[in-house]
């Protein structure tokens, strides 16, 4: 019972390609992964029952795209493998001798009443059959998924289906392919596309790679890979230890057959714009896997010796690179000279990287004069571990957006001999700082303070998982010494009384956005909705003196304005029996809660005409403000309103950890930046 023109060995492979071009393909694929990469000790019957396990979640997809692939046809709306008339006499063949035998099964089939009550109340209907064989060969010969699929279930998919064709008669085929579209609009796909796309696309045919090649070598990663699922062999492996070193030395070689096919094409380096370097053999990884951890440093001497002078090779034959990202590697002095020998690049992600002792000396003496790079943006992931990373602002003495933060636990603080060496302070214009231990807040305050005034900053950010004072706040606010800053987002706040927006509204009146995240207690180390010190519309009177203020954002908790005494009159006529009236009882569950709480954002729009959107959320706006000509306020949320605005641009999220970067203009001679 498939939709697909495969094989059931083709079927259950394709899962692994992307995009996924049949319907339900995604869904199969992220199952399999999800399966693959639970690294738990299954012993061989085990693992056998969970893989068939998984094979009949499979074929419930495979049944679902045979019906609705029949429907995609008459509808005029199917899977990305195309609504050709081949495919469809092939599809109307199963289809027909499918319905036949259905219709032969369906005559034996008994409608019985169970004592069990769906939903609405109403008794559940099932079916059955006489002789059970009659069931059973009907399902081995059509492969009825044995998961979630019964007599009835395919009775339902059955009519659906009938229905569809009743009302759409003749089958719809495609008139217009790709290939018929104008070049200029493939050209304009391309440019929307992602790069894996991008390639898909043009290893389809010749006409679309022409049009596809200024595209396609944009990105380029080179990976010193670590299969997440590698714990089934090594599990079955006498020694675990051997089994990896016997991996890395394979993983090592296919990273250097990629960098040695890189090289001997010296025309895609030169297309190439985005580079990522990464090393997935981190020890935090290992440890999960094998007791004690596994050092790849460790195998033999001078192991990453090949990898990293060919990765050095390819960062000098790339002179167009604009983006470079780094994951896990040890930043040599090589890579630095390499770096400073790229004229276009703007961009570098540095993500749990190390500098070696004897490279920090030489950036704590060249640093910023002869080894420096032309990089606007530079983004440190930080841990106690790679704490040496702190000297990669050596490297950029012309940074225009700057953000550190640590995947896990609290960052520590540069160390002050790299305060005065820091050259880019003047010219800053966005700073993010993440997951500060609030016990060397002052050492941040007297680091910020050392350095020149801030004239040009514009966004900042200050993030700490424990909560940390509203003096420490304004102590913070104070060494900035940046007038000039638009956008404001503290994230961690112990305390948010009145005292903090009065300062924040004393120093900056120019504001266009805040976002103010309050922490409830000691424990808390997460953000999320919290009860504030005093009522939300007590707040809004302090924003009256930001009269450009576009938007506020914090995590006031309102669930209690949610709260209705419905259930009061419930405890005194009685409760509903959900199995016997679950009409009254959904009914009486919604009147427990009221609407969302529209007037609070009308109060704050009403102190502060500016205001254009208000969120109690952290990750996306959930109020637009409207006003009409006589001024009346009125708030629509995000899907009201058709209005769904990611935060990002007023506080960065946890996932993408810092402000959107800085990008030279073109034509400018790096002189200006522009938002990405």
């Amino acid at each position: 019972m498939y939709s697909d023109d495969s094989s059931d060995e083709d079927a259950t492979t394709f899962p692994e390609c992307h995009p996924h071009l049949l319907l339900f393909g995604e869904d199969e694929a992220e199952i399999k992964l999800r399966e693959n990469m639970l690294p738990i000790n299954i012993k061989g019957s085990e693992e056998d029952a969970r893989a068939l396990q998984r094979r009949k979640v499979y074929r419930s997809y495979r049944a679902l795209r045979f019906f609705r692939s029949v429907e995609g046809f008459h509808k005029g709306s199917l899977d990305l493998t195309g609504r050709h008339q081949p495919r469809y006499v092939k599809l109307h063949t199963r289809w027909s001798n499918y319905l036949a035998e259905f219709f032969a099964l369906a005559v034996l089939a008994e409608e019985y009443t169970t004592d069990e009550l769906d939903w609405r109340g109403m008794p559940f209907t099932d079916y059955r059959f006489k002789d059970p064989k009659v069931w059973e060969d009907f399902a081995k010969k059509w492969r009825v998924p044995p998961v979630h699929w019964t007599y009835g279930s395919l009775l339902s998919s059955t009519e659906s289906v009938l229905r569809t064709i009743a009302q759409h008669p003749l089958p719809q085929f495609q008139k217009l392919c790709l290939v018929d579209l104008p070049s200029e609009v493939i050209d304009t796909i391309y440019a929307h596309a992602s790069m894996e796309q991008a390639r898909l696309l043009s290893s389809t045919c010749r006409w679309l790679n022409d049009i596809g090649r200024r595209y396609i070598f944009r990105s380029r990663t080179l990976n010193f890979d670590f299969p997440l699922d590698c714990w089934r062999e090594m599990n079955k492996a006498a020694d675990p230890v051997v089994f990896l070193e016997r991996l890395a030395r394979l993983k090592r070689e296919q990273a250097l057959s990629a960098a040695r096919f890189l090289l001997s094409r010296p025309d895609l380096m030169k297309k190439t714009r985005s580079l990522a370097i990464l090393d997935q053999w981190s020890p935090a990884l290992l440890e999960s896997y094998i007791d004690g951890g596994f050092d790849v440093w460790a195998i033999e001497r001078g192991f990453y010796v090949d990898m990293y002078t060919a990765y050095s090779r390819i960062l000098a034959a790339s002179p167009n690179l604009t983006t470079l990202r780094f994951f896990n590697i040890a930043i040599t002095l090589d890579f630095i000279h390499c770096l400073a020998e790229l004229p276009h690049l703007h961009t570098l992600d540095l993500f749990r990287c190390r500098i070696p002792p004897g490279v920090q000396e030489v950036l704590r003496t060249r640093g910023g004069i002869s080894l420096s790079c032309s990089a606007y943006n530079l983004h440190l992931s930080l841990s106690a571990e790679t704490f040496s990373l702190w000297h990669a602002v050596l490297l950029c003495p012309h940074l225009r957006s700057f953000s550190a933060q640590t995947a896990t636990g609290d960052m520590l603080p540069p160390p002050p001999i790299l305060w005065e060496k820091c050259m880019f302070f003047p010219n800053l214009e966005r700073l993010c700082l993440s997951c500060i231990n609030i016990e060397t807040l002052d050492i941040y305050t007297t680091w910020l303070s050392s350095v020149p005034p801030m004239d040009k900053l514009t966004h900042f950010k200050f993030h700490s998982r424990s909560g940390f004072s509203d003096m420490a706040a304004t102590s913070i606010l104070s060494s900035l010494r940046a007038s000039s800053l638009r956008v404001l987002a503290l994230d961690g706040l112990a305390e948010g009384e009145f005292g903090l927006f009065q300062e924040i509204r004393y120093r900056y009146p120019e504001l266009l956005g805040l976002t103010l995240f309050r922490r409830a207690s000691d424990r808390q180390k997460r953000t999320r909705q919290v009860i504030w010190p005093h009522p939300a519309w007590e707040y809004a009177q302090h924003l009256e003196g930001l009269i450009q203020l576009q938007h506020f954002g914090w995590n006031y908790q309102d669930f209690y304005n949610y709260i209705s005494c419905a259930p009061i009159l419930r405890f005194e006529e009685g409760f509903y029996d959900a199995k016997k009236d679950m009409e009254k009882f959904i009914t009486a569950n919604k009147d427990d809660f009221f609407d969302e709480d529209c007037y609070t954002p009308v109060v704050f729009a009403a102190h502060c005409p500016s205001l254009k959107t208000y969120t109690a959320m952290d990750l996306l706006i959930d109020w637009r403000i409207s006003r009409t000509a006589d001024g009346k306020i009125s708030v629509h949320t995000a899907v009201e309103g058709g209005f769904r605005v990611s935060s990002g641009c007023w506080s960065p999220t946890v996932s993408a950890s810092h402000w959107p970067n800085v990008l030279p203009v073109e034509g400018s001679n790096w002189d200006r930046g522009d938002a990405e």
